[in-house]
């Protein structure tokens, strides 16, 4: 069986404290307004925790839409990272996973979002993984630009 990996890593670098930065990379049910693809929360804490579980529709493709299943295997408060999988995507895409971390650097922060999958497709692997790893990127970049303007804009308010 043909499979191949996907990976992208996009970073910001914003004004802001690293802890404001860590609170809204932990606060789950805001995804939807920083997260392009995620149409609702369906099941979520209020904040990222190692071991906690949340379920999100997202967009797939114009009006089709699907439920991704996700586990935190690590928040880490000290080192201020988190990795998140989906192992129950349907279709060739398997094994979904996310990483944020959010670095201090004096009065400015770097935030990073790394994003992967593996596709499993037959003979269509290569030009589907293809294709996939365009929209990911994109979606990656603009996730990263909406995620600094909402940190922004807490920053703005106090």
């Amino acid at each position: 069986m043909s499979k191949q990996l996907i990976r992208h890593q996009h970073s910001i670098v914003l004004d802001a404290d690293a802890e404001t930065v860590w609170a809204l990379a932990c606060a789950v049910p805001r995804y939807p307004e920083w997260v392009g693809v995620t149409l609702e929360m369906l099941e979520c804490g209020n904040r990222a925790a190692t071991g906690a579980t949340y379920a999100e529709r997202t967009r797939v493709f114009g009006p089709i839409t699907t439920v991704g299943h996700w586990t935190i295997v690590r928040c880490d408060d000290i080192a201020l990272i988190q990795r998140h999988d989906c192992r129950d995507e349907p279709g060739p895409v398997k094994e979904m996973w996310l990483e944020m971390q959010v670095i201090a650097d004096g009065a400015q922060t770097r935030f990073e979002l790394h994003i992967g999958c593996r596709v499993t497709a037959g003979p269509l692997t290569r030009p589907l993984a293809k294709a996939l790893s365009r929209k990911l990127r994109t979606g990656n970049d603009e996730n990263v630009r909406h995620f600094a303007a909402l940190a922004e804009s807490a920053i703005r308010r106090g």
